[in-house]
């Protein structure tokens, strides 16, 4: 089982866990990214700044929810938490799973909604967004359903 300490320079043991604040840190930077790369190429690929920026907007929100609890989920199954279920790993990490999962929502959702610029030839932003929103909640809908059911006690 690997241990989560790691000495530093002066021989003291630290905690190698990242601080709580950087799981939000990297979270905001991936949606400022993800908000920036999608109008570049609302602009460049479909000659349209606001349909690629209502992407971003979209798939970085998303991403800024979903990240920070994905990560820390994978930073404790890495911990040696190989033993327990998937349920109680849920559980044990902070944050909101259902958030999350709406998060994961709008991440896709807008990688649909810059799909459906491309398929239409010329980006129509009510169809977009609503192609968007619409696989969002899908996801959404099935996630929470999915996560009820692997939190719920055994009957």
């Amino acid at each position: 089982m690997p241990s989560s300490e790691t000495v530093d320079r002066s021989g003291q043991a630290t905690d190698s866990e990242p601080p709580e604040q950087m799981y939000g840190i990297i979270a905001a930077v991936s949606a400022v990214a993800t908000f920036v790369a999608f109008t570049v190429v609302g602009l460049t690929a479909l000659n349209s700044v606001v349909f690629g920026a209502v992407a971003g907007v979209m798939t970085g929100g998303g991403s800024y929810l979903f990240l920070p609890w994905f990560l820390r989920v994978s930073a404790r199954s890495e911990d040696g938490a190989e033993t327990l279920s998937t349920a109680e790993l849920i559980e044990q990490v902070p944050g909101n799973p259902q958030r999350s999962v709406l998060g994961l929502g709008f991440d896709v959702g807008g990688l649909v909604m810059l799909a459906a610029g491309f398929a239409l030839g010329k980006p129509d932003l009510v169809t977009g967004v609503g192609a968007g929103v619409a696989v969002a909640l899908a996801i959404y809908f099935v996630g929470s359903i999915v996560l009820d059911r692997m939190t719920a006690p055994s009957r």
